[in-house]
């Protein structure tokens, strides 16, 4: 069989005529071989120990390329997020307005409702949340008349209090 030699070989072949030319002599095996060897071994460490190096060049090149893309990106886009941002807010209170009662309302259907003994001290709306404040001498008798109205079942009682002569019963909703 006849086979070809390899890139190596041919290399290395090459590098000894280029010896032998060089020394004007013929071609002593071992010197050639020593001339030879210690070019193609530092060249092919160099090789190896280049691989690696040039690969994590390039992808460092590439990561800050991307970095800088990427914050130009965000700096165009920040306007428009900001803008969806803020119609989302706004949308989000309309709806709000829209579909839920307004506390005027909250406090009519909890006015009709009380017993005879207790009475509204505070009603606010904060967001998302309203809070009620009654004053009553038995918050039994209280919770009893709120539990008949549908509309109040959201009401949640958060805090109970004495207050002299009657009890603060605090109640609070999440609305929207």
């Amino acid at each position: 069989m006849d086979r070809t030699p390899s890139l190596i070989e041919r290399a290395i072949a090459r590098m000894r005529m280029a010896a032998d030319a060089a020394t004007g002599d013929g071609f002593s095996p071992a010197r050639g071989m020593a001339a030879v060897q210690w070019p193609v071994a530092i060249a092919l460490a160099a090789v190896i120990a280049l691989g690696p190096l040039l690969t994590l060049i390039g992808a460092s090149a590439i990561e800050r390329d991307a970095r800088r893309e990427a914050a130009a990106v965000i700096a165009q886009a920040a306007p428009r997020v900001a803008a969806a941002t803020a119609s989302r807010a706004a949308r989000a209170s309309l709806r709000s307005a829209t579909y839920e009662a307004p506390v005027a309302v909250w406090l009519d259907r909890v006015a009709r409702v009380l017993p005879a003994d207790a009475r509204i001290a505070v009603m606010r709306r904060r967001g998302a949340t309203i809070d009620l404040q009654l004053s009553t001498p038995d918050p039994d008798r209280l919770r009893g008349a709120l539990r008949r109205e549908p509309m109040l079942a959201g009401f949640r009682e958060v805090d109970q209090r004495r207050a002299g002569a009657v009890l603060l019963v605090t109640l609070r909703r999440t609305v929207g």
